[in-house]
Parts: structure tokens; C-alpha cells; sequence
């Protein structure tokens, strides 16, 4: 949701599996121009933005089969969102959806306003916000989220699991 430039379906292509776009007309369009100038064949994609439909009814529409294991991918929302939004649009898709999973970033509420007593976190985090839209709603423990919709959350972890600052690069550990 809120899919943007992200190219995963390139890059994690496989048989068996399909990726869906759920991004505003316009990104969508500028994003397949570009796949095509480079001969990628686009994906499947809901033109919307994803707060404003039934996005289970829109992903059906273009070939989502909600029967079959799912993951949703929305990155970059959560923080800049109220919580009545974050809550409501996790309990439209668990009211339309039989199962999925769902991987979503979210900031811890100290994080947001400034007071970590982590220098470099608040450093950065300034930082941040001088230059881009400071972030508007904070999470200091996940269970919010089974407290406040139909989901469980079945994993949770903090950015310093993730990075740690070193000189002036972020390094960034994944598992898979």
C-alpha cells in the first residue's frame, strides 16, 4: 500500500507468486513508463488511494485471490497517519480479507517527540524533520494494535535492531 517506486516485484520475482501496486494514479503511471522504457512488464495494480476504498474489493478486481497466503507491504504510512486511519484501514482488510499478514513500519512515540534521551536518535530525527514532514503518531508498545483492531501481532522489533550509526552512514542488517 502506498507502493511508490518500490521495484520488489523485479527483484523478488518468482513463479507462483504475484505482486500488487496500490499507489495514486499518477505514481503508478510514472513508475510502469519507466518499467517499460527498460522492458520490465508492469504488475497488477489498484490506482487509488488505499484509505479511501475497499482495497479487498479493489485488489479482487484486478486478480487478488484472497484465498491464497498473502503479505502486505506498507512502509513509510503509519507515522504520518491518526491512529483512527491506522486502525480503521487494518480493520477493513481484516473484515474483507479470510487471512493475510501485514509488515508495516511504525515510531515509537519518544522517538517522535524527541524525547528518547538517545542523542544520535534525536539528532537524526531532527534532522529529519527540518528537511521533510514530521512524523504525527507514535506506537510505544504493539499491542495497540491487537488492543485497537481484529489483528495479532506476531512480531515486533526496534531501529536498533535494524541500524546502528556509524561515522556518517547508516548500516543495515536484514534477515531473511
Amino acid at each position: 500500500m502506498g507502493s511508490g517506486f518500490d521495484t520488489r516485484p523485479v527483484i523478488f520475482r518468482a513463479d507462483g507468486v504475484t505482486f500488487f501496486d496500490v499507489d495514486q494514479p499518477a505514481v503508478v503511471a510514472y513508475k510502469r513508463e519507466m518499467l517499460e522504457r527498460h522492458g520490465i512488464e508492469a504488475w497488477p495494480a489498484v490506482l487509488c488511494d488505499y484509505l479511501d476504498v475497499n482495497l479487498p474489493r479493489e485488489l479482487r478486481e484486478v486478480g487478488f485471490d484472497p484465498d491464497l497466503p498473502s503479505l502486505f507491504i506498507r512502509e513509510g504510512n503509519t507515522m504520518y497517519l491518526p491512529r483512527d486511519l491506522i486502525f480503521g484501514f487494518l480493520d477493513q482488510l481484516a473484515e474483507g480479507l479470510p487471512a493475510f499478514s501485514i509488515a508495516f513500519d511504525y515510531m515509537s512515540t519518544w522517538v517522535i517527540e524527541g524525547t528518547s534521551g538517545v542523542e544520535s536518535v534525536t539528532k537524526a530525527f531532527d534532522y529529519f524533520y527540518e528537511r521533510f514532514t514530521p512524523f504525527i503518531t507514535g506506537f510505544d508498545d504493539p499491542t495497540e494494535f491487537e488492543q485497537n483492531t481484529r489483528l495479532k501481532v506476531i512480531g515486533s522489533g526496534g531501529m536498533d535492531e535494524l541500524g546502528v550509526r556509524n561515522d556518517s552512514q547508516f548500516e543495515v542488517t536484514v534477515q531473511v
